[in-house]
């Protein structure tokens, strides 16, 4: 049994987690911002699998060489076998395993090629997984879904992908991937099926979960 999972998104409210981070914590985080500043502290890494995943992949790479020996696990969300085949080949020989996300997933939170009606953001895919791997307590921080009135990324490190378009679009819904109606029942149907102790830092989460889930804490974040 897994005593704790920590899922660090790259959101503003990740700054509101408190706790050092123990030993034996499962920490995921979500692509490679969180690893470059933090590479000690990450065992699991949740990327897209999309043209430009090799480069957030060839950064794992630097950190973990940075970090030394050090285990873990990329995980990925899609299911291009060619590309996956490409991140295998970038994080070798470290000691790394790439896993593909649908084992111990809930039903409503196993994302298919054809995504219906979007494919959830990574931060999403990576609670998801976190929750199907039952652990005694979760704990979240940094998933704001675009919501935080702090912005969008608590990071130096903008991702390769994003504009400051990308944020209004995903919260209207206009995004060509992504919208933020989609991800709010993902992480519902996730959140379902988690049986241990949720803590939950950030005031996006804590506005649309609190009312439905009341036997979990949400804090202010």
């Amino acid at each position: 049994m897994i005593k704790r999972i920590i899922v660090l998104g790259n959101g503003p409210s990740r700054k509101a987690y408190p706790r050092p981070i123990e030993t034996d914590d499962q920490v995921f985080c979500i692509n490679h911002w969180y690893a470059q500043e933090n590479p000690l502290t990450c065992t699991d890494w949740m990327i897209g699998e999309h043209n430009e995943a090799v480069l957030p992949v060839i950064a794992y790479k630097t950190a973990l060489a940075t970090a030394g020996k050090i285990g873990g696990t990329i995980w990925l969300p899609g299911l291009n076998m060619d590309r996956c085949e490409k991140i295998r080949d970038a994080v070798k020989p470290l000691p790394v395993r790439i896993q593909r996300l649908f084992t111990g997933l809930a039903p409503r939170c196993r994302w298919e090629a054809d995504p219906k009606p979007r494919r959830p953001l990574n931060g999403s895919l990576a609670l998801a997984v976190a929750a199907g791997m039952q652990p005694d307590e979760l704990i979240v921080a940094g998933i704001d879904l675009y919501q935080h009135p702090g912005g969008s990324y608590n990071t130096a490190i903008p991702p390769p992908d994003y504009t400051d378009a990308f944020p209004r679009q995903y919260t209207t819904n206009q995004h060509h991937t992504h919208n933020l109606i989609a991800d709010v029942k993902y992480i519902r149907h996730a959140l379902e099926s988690y049986k241990g102790k949720l803590i939950c830092y950030g005031s996006a989460m804590k506005r649309l979960y609190s009312e439905s889930f009341k036997q979990w804490e949400f804090c202010d974040g």
